[in-house]
């Protein structure tokens, strides 16, 4: 009488898994698989304070904008969705209008940034507005700055006081 272990027989072995696995993952971007469709780059980003940079008009702090590019390599839409920095109370994207002569802006809630395209955030349009420094900013300080994205999520950058 022979007792014999559990059958093997129709089981691939762990090799074979992981060599399979391997090969795919090798094979993807040669087959035109997207290793990631979201691919967003930060470019020159930089702040301006207000001329009540030291002092606000609620007398805790000034406020200041954040200019940059974001150009998105991926090949599907995004949209800047939020930003948050250490230097402010708040941080709200903004889009500036000139009408009869006359500058406004209003808070957004989503900047789009197309796919195999560009977003420029600059002085009379859009912008990260930052309201309420934590403190007296200085030509040449540095704030480090997260924005979020809907679907890359959040990347971190530090933008010059120029």
């Amino acid at each position: 009488m022979t007792i014999a272990g559990p059958s093997r027989r129709g089981l691939p072995s762990i090799a074979l898994l992981l060599s399979c696995t391997i090969l795919v993952l090798l094979l993807a971007p040669a087959l035109g698989v997207p290793q990631s469709s979201v691919k967003l780059r930060i470019e020159n980003p930089w702040l301006r304070c207000s001329p009540m940079a030291t002092t606000g008009r609620d007398g805790k702090g000034g406020d200041g904008a954040v200019y940059l590019t974001i150009s998105n390599e991926g090949v599907v839409d995004d949209a800047l969705v939020a930003a948050v920095s250490e230097a402010a109370r708040a941080a709200e994207l903004h889009e500036a209008t000139i009408a009869a002569g006359v500058t406004s802006m209003r808070p957004v809630a989503r900047i789009e940034i197309p796919a195999a395209g560009r977003l420029e955030l600059k002085p009379d349009r859009y912008h990260i507005m930052l309201i309420g420094l934590t403190r007296p900013l200085k030509l040449g300080d540095r704030v480090k700055v997260t924005v979020t994205f809907q679907k890359a999520g959040p990347m971190m950058f530090e933008a010059p006081v120029q």
